[in-house]
């Protein structure tokens, strides 16, 4: 992970849309030499008030900047806008693309929680603080447009602002730093406190059944609320403590203008009015500028987190992903002493597991069981075998042809998969089947009273487990695909269907022509298969045929 920094939030913007917040600055300069001159007419037009004079001329000028004024500010909010959500669309589409394109074991390593997290809240959090930030920023344009406009009236009070502004903003700044590191560290809580509500929803069957379970997980969850309550409080207490020290500070400046510089300046009596009522203008600024601190340094923890993601996401390119070799009409896929290791543990610098060398050869037409025990290797074999884990060493031939980078997204869609750990997707993605071979696989597999399928759309799938996975074989035969794998397909079977799946669905499948290689643990029927792969330890024991 990159060390989370006060420019983490720059360094995204400016990765993003650097040309577009260069318009957006300039606008905000704008909006801050407008009220610029809206203060000095306003100074102006007192004085000569106060003079007896005339001011209908400093009236039009102020009504013409006043309307200049409205119109950029107006400008400057819907660009503001309009721009914010295109960067952030931007940059969801491209991590979606390097999602899409990264390699299957970097993905598990990051988890797919964590990525939803910063696909929806991180990236939401930036996109709403940009809107302060550039306020902010016209903000800091007003306080220095302020200060020159001082310097018109008075060298001294000038100097005076100049310096006290510079240390007001160098004591904040330094604070605040240190409370962005107690919001960073309430960032990284949070992640955790996600984390376990994510447990509780997704375990809340296991929750509900015991209460013991349930007493456990909520003292979890109270504690990491607490820590992060903590973390929280302890930051916000020194921002409001800074405030504090800000509106202090602001009484300070005025005082300074009132009492001190007219000693410094003999000839500033004249102009003490109108430095007085800039300088309340300038803490007005000031005040806002600063109030949009917390809210951008929640927004800089979150751009790190994007930035981290989108780094490591880079690093993991899956290049096959993206090739458009023709497709493989496989008939023969080979294993060729094929090894894969997830490397070792570098904080115990213990080897991990490892799969391999394996040969093995799978032909067109056959059926195929894997077996083994629980961490025996054959989900990581199956995952080899489909490309989604690329061998450290080895070779795997399609119709005697390496897969390649060029190849291996070819070669993936050799295959039809049910996954053990499976999902389902509310419409047939990628499917275009007619629709009476849809009705009629529905039909043959049984669940004609439980689904249909309308415009390529689910009408239901509320289903038992065991109904879930027929569906999702029923998805995998519309694929079309000669190389059908299936991950412990049967085990939420009732034994009736268990016994059709085994003696009648495989046979049909054979005859027509498809290749099964099926994860089962169901000796009962390994007589079905013409051979049998037994993986032990992450090796395949001779004798397998």
């Amino acid at each position: 992970m990159q060390k989370l920094t006060t420019s983490a939030l720059a360094r995204f913007l400016k990765n993003e849309s650097l040309k577009e917040l260069n318009s957006l600055f300039v606008y905000s300069a704008l909006v801050g030499l407008m009220s610029t001159l809206l203060v000095a007419l306003i100074n102006k037009s007192a004085a000569s008030v106060a003079a007896n004079e005339s001011v209908t001329g400093y009236f039009f000028a102020y009504l013409a900047a006043l309307i200049l004024f409205y119109w950029i500010a107006r400008k400057a909010n819907r660009k503001n806008v309009a721009n914010t959500q295109r960067l952030i669309h931007r940059f969801v589409l491209r991590m979606m693309k390097r999602i899409l394109t990264t390699d299957m074991l970097s993905f598990e390593k990051i988890g797919a929680s964590v990525l939803l997290n910063s696909v929806a809240r991180d990236a939401q959090t930036v996109a709403t603080c940009i809107p302060l930030l550039v306020s902010a920023t016209s903000s800091l344009f007003v306080s220095g447009f302020l200060i020159l406009y001082t310097a018109i009236m008075s060298l001294t009070a000038f100097s005076v602002l100049f310096v006290s502004t510079l240390i007001v903003l160098i004591v904040t700044t330094r604070t605040l730093k240190r409370s962005h590191k107690t919001m960073t560290q309430a960032y990284t809580i949070e992640l955790k406190m996600r984390a376990l509500l994510e447990s509780m929803l997704h375990g809340y069957q296991e929750v509900k059944v015991s209460r013991r379970r349930s007493a456990d997980l909520t003292r979890d969850l109270v504690e990491t609320s607490r820590e992060t309550v903590l973390a929280r409080t302890s930051a916000l207490i020194t921002i409001v403590q800074q405030f504090t020290f800000l509106q202090t500070s602001f009484y300070v400046l005025i005082g300074l203008m009132i009492f001190v510089v007219p000693i410094l300046s003999a000839d500033f009596s004249e102009d003490v009015i109108i430095v007085a009522t800039t300088t309340l203008f300038l803490a007005g600024a000031l005040a806002s500028t600063i109030n949009c601190f917390p809210a951008i340094m929640m927004a800089n923890a979150s751009a790190g987190q994007l930035l981290d993601i989108n780094e490591t996401l880079g690093q993991s390119r899956d290049d096959s992903a993206a090739s458009e070799a023709e497709g493989m009409r496989a008939t023969k896929i080979e294993l060729k002493d094929v090894y894969f290791s997830y490397g070792s543990d570098k904080v115990t610098d213990q080897k991990s597991f490892a799969i391999g060398p394996i040969s093995y050869t799978f032909g067109k037409g056959e059926i195929y069981f894997v077996r083994g025990a629980n961490g025996s290797g054959k989900t990581t074999f199956i995952k080899l075998l489909l490309g989604l884990y690329i061998p450290d060493a080895g070779t795997i031939l399609v119709n005697d042809v390496p897969v390649t980078t060029k190849n291996r997204g070819s070669h993936r869609e050799s295959f039809s998969v049910v996954f053990s750990n499976f999902y389902l997707f509310k419409k047939l993605y990628g499917i275009d089947a007619p629709q009476e071979t849809i009705d009629e696989l529905i039909k043959y597999l049984e669940l004609d009273t439980k689904v249909s399928v309308d415009q390529k759309l689910f009408s239901d799938l509320n289903l038992s487990t065991g109904q879930k996975k027929r569906v999702a074989l029923i998805v995998a035969l519309l694929e079309g695909n000669d190389f059908i794998v299936l991950d412990e397909w049967a085990a939420d079977q009732d034994p009736v269907f268990r016994k059709k799946f085994y003696t009648v669905i495989l046979p049909r499948l054979k005859a027509e022509g498809k290749t099964i290689i099926a994860l089962t643990h169901d000796d009962a029927y390994f007589g079905i298969a013409d051979h049998i792969i037994s993986l032990d330890q992450g090796k395949v024991v001779k004798g397998a045929s």
